[in-house]
């Protein structure tokens, strides 16, 4: 996952860099998910503490004020719902972006908010959303994937509608996702060779170009015949284990990050100048 956020998005380090705290593991709430049958109905804490506990049949049911399933937004049971996962990824994040943060705090301050707009997303994506906004807007065939007779009334208002429902994310979608035509499976020696070496020509490309903004960086230039050696190297260096793969080659992703931040900042300070 760390090479193909590499291969992707060009950087590598600092907020950028993969690690099994930042990965976490699959929770329901976190994508608006069903978690019905989540983990066989096993204790899942007892694999990893970050998972979740057993589900509660009252999480699945439909919320009558609403019309969506209690999972989602009911908070008043007791279980985890994505409407508290999104409140408080949010809260954490303003929290942190008022504190005068460090590059560290900013970092994490961003990444709770992509993870509060990813599951934002996941509302469409991963549920009946779309047909049942068809359905109100006057397009009566469109079918609602909980059948035709599950209608219920609104509390409060009498309206009748369906209820807003997500599917499940089990073992089988799991399977699907890392073995079947994800990109995870395409990643190749040749695909990262290729992406480091383009990386140290880029690199090399701005510090000619750029030489007078990183003269405090002396050591530059040697480190990118180093990153040069290390990619032509790469396809020896796979046999190994991948911890050692990730320790050897960290300082190249590392250098050649600090390179391309260093000349995108001094470049954004230039234009900042010309505008003002």
């Amino acid at each position: 996952m760390w090479l193909l956020g590499f291969i992707s998005f060009g950087y590598a380090t600092i907020e950028f860099e993969v690690t099994e705290d930042r990965l976490g593991v699959y929770r329901p709430e976190e994508h608006i998910d069903n978690p019905k049958d989540y983990a066989d109905n096993r204790d899942a804490r007892q694999l990893d503490p970050r998972l979740r506990g057993p589900v509660e049949p009252g999480e699945l049911l439909v919320d009558p004020r609403t019309g969506l399933k209690n999972y989602i937004a009911n908070e008043q049971g007791g279980w985890t719902t994505s409407s508290r996962y999104i409140r408080d990824s949010l809260l954490r994040a303003i929290e942190l972006g008022r504190q005068a943060p460090t590059n560290v705090e900013r970092y994490e301050a961003l990444r709770l908010l992509g993870q509060a707009l990813h599951c934002l997303e996941d509302l469409p994506s991963h549920s009946n959303w779309v047909e049942l906004a068809l359905i109100e807007l006057g397009y009566t065939q469109v079918f609602p994937h909980v059948g035709r007779n599950t209608q219920i009334t609104i509390l409060g208002s009498g309206k009748l509608v369906w209820p807003l429902v997500t599917g499940t994310y089990g073992s089988r979608e799991c399977v699907h996702s890392i073995l079947g035509d994800d990109p995870v499976n395409q990643i190749s020696i040749a695909d990262l060779n290729d992406a480091l070496i383009e990386a140290q020509r880029r690199a090399s490309e701005l510090l000619i170009r750029l030489e007078t903004l990183l003269k405090h960086v002396p050591l530059a230039l040697k480190e990118l015949e180093n990153m040069q050696l290390a990619a032509a190297n790469l396809t020896t260096a796979f046999s190994l284990p991948a911890e050692q793969i990730s320790r050897d080659i960290y300082p190249i992703f590392e250098l050649r990050d600090k390179i391309l931040t260093i000349v995108y900042d001094a470049t954004e300070k230039v234009l900042s100048f010309q505008c003002a």
